[in-house]
């Protein structure tokens, strides 16, 4: 998918006629699940969120969570069934605003179809939903898929999660 002679970030093999657009890679490999975390898992009327890299903190007093990567896996974190991994995380709980920060940033959730993809950086107002990032690229599907891509975006959705607008500056749009 993409521009020709632009490998694909995720790895992805190349669009056939017919085929599916794309195959959804492993994104992280979560560490086992232990007693403690299967009870947590299980409990009722709590969002799950699960947070995993090679350094990880948290700083109290500004309520901020940090997550690195290491050489042998990138900063993830998931919300329920949405997935956000980079080469770093930030988390402001204050402000609600999610910052990622790396060569290659994938949030997926499952519920809208294709990944976003950004480089360099993205950040997202939780709270708010809505997020900007560099280099964007992503799927929409209106009867066909179209491949958009900026070098600059912003996306939002709506109130009922039902439709997210994307927006972008010196962009592509192919089918």
């Amino acid at each position: 998918p993409g521009r020709p002679g632009v490998e694909d970030p995720l790895g992805r093999a190349p669009r056939r006629e017919g085929a599916d657009s794309t195959t959804k890679v492993k994104l992280v490999d979560w560490a086992a699940e232990d007693s403690v975390m299967l009870a947590l898992l299980a409990r009722k009327g709590y969002n799950v969120v699960r947070y995993q890299a090679g350094v990880v903190g948290f700083a109290a007093t500004d309520r901020v969570m940090t997550l690195v990567r290491t050489d042998s896996a990138r900063a993830a974190v998931q919300r329920d069934s949405t997935l956000l991994v980079a080469d770093s995380i930030q988390f402001n709980d204050s402000t609600q605003v999610v910052s990622a920060r790396g060569d290659t940033i994938v949030m997926r959730d499952p519920s809208r179809g294709e990944d976003v993809i950004g480089r360099s950086e993205m950040t997202y107002d939780v709270q708010r939903r809505e997020g900007r990032t560099r280099d964007f690229s992503t799927v929409a599907n209106s009867g066909a898929d179209w491949r958009v891509e900026a070098h600059q975006a912003a996306f939002a959705s709506d109130s009922t999660g039902d439709r997210t607008t994307v927006y972008g500056r010196d962009g592509m749009l192919t089918s």
